[in-house]
């Protein structure tokens, strides 16, 4: 409910995100899961090339990447999840991304574990797993990218064995708050990091009440919160986007001064910088990107995807998103930070 739905199935992350940096207006690039990794991972704008049924087509740089550019100034990177990486090729394209080490709904600790949808164990197994993983860390730094299942849909909720929205995602707070919990007791937040957030809205009908809590981005708004060494207690209301995860990083994480693309934001501990428009991809309108530019509905603007013809709908925007869209569409590979 703290970041702006009308149910109160998330109490525990609620009160975790009080303790740490919430970010209030924080919207999802994409409406896929696919789209929602392409955009934190590689600070690009998940727009698929004309003919492509999937993001990860898409060519990009491996240097150029989040777990790319962190091996590069030394950290050891992970991607850990309960689902199946052959679906959609998804654990291809994550080597691609360049990450170290990969792991999907196909290791050993997940032997004689129930399944649920996507052939995936629920949360808990998976972060039991995270936590044996970051046990089993030196001193060297990692970046771990941990991607559960349970509060997809259909929407199982194994604590009562049903299908169930509710149920589903106030077993996975739950869940989640065990993690925390474990994390703050092993001394894991004293130093490092813990960013919390989503790949996408639901894929659920949107409600009245939503709509009214959230305004015109209803169907874009994701929890996203940072717990750990050296994060304030304060609300971010300034309007990010999962592209700003990528170049905020790299400046918090390294020497490497954060390099922003025109679309980009960046929050930092000592001052943040909104991105000037955000640009998100909604399931009603799959040809259409929707862009944010300001806070009023005047400052909000819709592109058509149409090949050659991609242009504004309606009231026209700053020409340079245009370009950039027809530059995603045309194959240019994301570019490496300086």
């Amino acid at each position: 409910r703290d970041f702006g739905g009308h149910q109160n199935w998330t109490p525990h992350l609620d009160r975790w995100s009080r303790e740490g940096w919430k970010f209030n207006h924080f919207l999802a690039n994409g409406k896929t899961t696919e789209e929602g990794l392409y955009a934190l991972l590689t600070g690009s704008n998940p727009v698929t090339q004309p003919g492509q049924s999937s993001i990860y087509a898409q060519a990009l740089d491996p240097q150029a990447t989040l777990p790319g550019t962190l091996h590069r100034h030394g950290f050891h990177t992970a991607f850990l999840t309960s689902g199946d990486l052959g679906f959609m090729n998804k654990g291809d394209w994550l080597r691609r991304v360049g990450f170290d080490e990969i792991e999907g709904h196909e290791a050993a600790f997940y032997d004689n574990h129930p399944r649920y949808h996507f052939n995936a164990v629920k949360d808990d197994t998976l972060y039991d797993r995270a936590l044996l993983w970051l046990k089993n860390q030196g001193q060297n730094p990692y970046f771990l990218t941990i991607e559960t299942v349970s509060t997809h849909q259909p929407f199982h909720d194994p604590v009562q064995n049903k299908i169930s929205i509710e149920g589903a995602f106030r077993y996975a707070d739950t869940a989640l708050n065990r993690f925390i919990v474990h994390l703050q007791s092993s001394g894991f937040l004293d130093n490092g990091l813990l960013i919390i957030t989503s790949d996408h809205r639901a894929m659920v009908p949107a409600t009245a009440q939503e709509k009214n809590r959230m305004g015109p981005h209803y169907l874009s708004r994701v929890p996203f919160v940072i717990l750990g060494k050296g994060t304030p207690s304060r609300q971010e209301d300034a309007p990010f986007s999962q592209q700003d995860l990528m170049p905020s990083l790299i400046q918090l994480l390294t020497t490497e001064a954060a390099c922003a693309q025109p679309w980009q934001g960046v929050f930092g501990l000592t001052g943040s910088t909104p991105p000037a428009c955000i640009a998100s991809s909604r399931s009603p309108w799959p040809d259409q990107l929707f862009l944010q530019c300001g806070p009023g509905d005047k400052d909000n603007h819709t592109i058509i995807l149409d090949a050659e013809n991609t242009r504004y709908l309606g009231t026209a925007g700053d020409p340079q998103y245009l370009r950039l869209v027809h530059s995603a569409r045309t194959g240019k590979p994301n570019r490496p930070s300086p």
